[in-house]
């Protein structure tokens, strides 16, 4: 274990307590974001690293004098300019580096007209040792009152139209309106919150699956381990929009790493990241996930297969010291010239 030190800065909008007109304003110039006391705070630092170039942060960090290299996600060209080019413009010209998660997101920074010697691909990893194969946690079923001889397919995510849980909802449907008894033990759960709960819940009722829908709420992030060991399936289903997609998608590496069958969309990164370790379908047709689920419902051998599969995947490509030995060498690389 190495102790890390952390140094937590306010935000100039810890302070602002301008009208809610002002949200407007934060929208195009983002000042809210600036860190105070930035400069004192990287003053012994070799190396910067910070997230998208979009941000005032981001910025603080490319004019600072520090090498500096951003982790990029976006898989929309030019989408993160549309109202922070001041912020991007900067950035591209003064960054060191830049570390897409993925390919397709290394080729929208080409289009951008980032040099290609100022790219190098390196994902997000995950803790293997914590996200694996664990026992059913027992007091799951007795706090949400599961049926132990049910089969339970997990949603973790926000309640949102994009992130596609209204398919998911049909699906389920059509899967448990049928007489036989294994269906009606089908169980769909879910785990987060947004927006839609309030929509999700009044659908259940009208679709009259509110029996097999079970919320979850929102739970700590190293509690969605028990969440991926007690289910039979994780689905992600993603759908594509005009300003967002799915930059990475940590749920697909942590639910293979869990060693648990994934179910998922075609929708932007999600085929590079899963590769063949996931049964996928076409965004916005619950049909089509409809017959995924049934195959994996139906075949535990189908599942434990995956499950494995995804799991020696996820240890070769996505193992957080394989990850976090590929950024040393990159930091090295960079202060060394």
């Amino acid at each position: 274990n190495v102790a890390i030190p952390v140094r937590k800065l306010n935000r100039v909008g810890m302070y602002n307590r301008l009208p809610l007109i002002n949200k407007g304003i934060q929208y195009f110039l983002r000042y809210d974001d600036y860190l105070l006391n930035f400069k004192k705070a990287i003053s012994d630092c070799d190396i910067l690293h910070a997230p998208e170039p979009m941000y005032p942060f981001s910025y603080q960090s490319a004019i600072s004098g520090k090498p500096s290299v951003f982790t990029c996600a976006e898989t929309i060209p030019f989408n993160k300019q549309r109202h922070h080019a001041k912020f991007t413009k900067v950035i591209f010209q003064k960054a060191k580096h830049f570390t897409p998660l993925t390919e397709l997101a290394k080729k929208v920074l080409l289009i951008e007209d980032v040099e290609e010697e100022r790219i190098t691909v390196i994902p997000f990893g995950v803790d293997t040792e914590v996200f694996s194969p664990k026992k059913k946690d027992e007091d799951l079923f007795d706090k949400y009152k599961l049926d132990r001889n049910g089969k339970f397919v997990l949603y973790i995510s926000r309640l949102d139209w994009s992130k596609g849980i209204l398919d998911l909802i049909y699906a389920i449907k059509n899967i448990i309106k049928n007489d036989r008894k294994d269906d009606r033990k089908v169980y769909l759960l879910i785990a987060g919150t947004g927006a839609l709960k309030n929509n999700i819940i009044e659908l259940c009722r009208k679709l009259n699956i509110e029996k097999n829908v079970i919320f979850l709420g929102q739970n700590k992030y190293l509690d969605t381990v028990k969440w991926y060991n007690l289910c039979d399936i994780v689905v992600m289903p993603s759908l594509i929009e005009k300003y967002w997609n799915e930059q990475f998608g940590m749920i697909l590496i942590e639910t293979m790493s869990c060693e648990k069958p994934l179910i998922t969309t075609y929708s932007s990164i999600i085929p590079e990241v899963v590769e063949n370790k996931a049964l996928l379908f076409s965004p916005a047709n619950f049909i089509e996930l409809e017959e995924k689920l049934r195959i994996l419902l139906e075949d535990e051998d189908l599942r434990k297969k995956m499950g494995k599969d995804g799991r020696k995947f996820v240890i070769e490509k996505y193992e957080a010291n394989k990850i976090a030995k590929r950024l040393s060498i990159l930091y090295k690389k960079i202060l060394n010239n």
